[in-house]
């Protein structure tokens, strides 16, 4: 994930990387398509983001729809969906 706190640092990638002999290799991407309905910004997220991973190196990305997802609501595990057992 290059957003967030990463994205605080991204111009010293480059040398951290090198620094310990490492590769960027891919990416991770979430996009929000179903709850924004706003393809377009989406693509317009992506390709920034594949911009990025190029320029460090990476080729590959990691992408996910996470709109809906469980892990951003405020609630106990307990009380999160469940998926039978059929």
């Amino acid at each position: 994930e290059l957003e967030d706190p990463f994205k605080k640092i991204i111009d010293r990638f480059p040398s951290l990387l090198k620094e310990y002999r490492l590769e960027l290799v891919a990416g991770w991407h979430s996009t929000f398509i179903l709850a924004d309905g706003d393809i377009k910004k989406e693509k317009e997220n992506l390709k920034r983001h594949m911009e990025t991973l190029a320029v460090l190196g990476g080729r590959i990305v990691n992408l996910a729809e996470c709109s809906f997802a469980t892990h951003r609501e405020p609630r106990p595990l307990s009380q999160r969906p469940r998926l039978s057992e059929e």
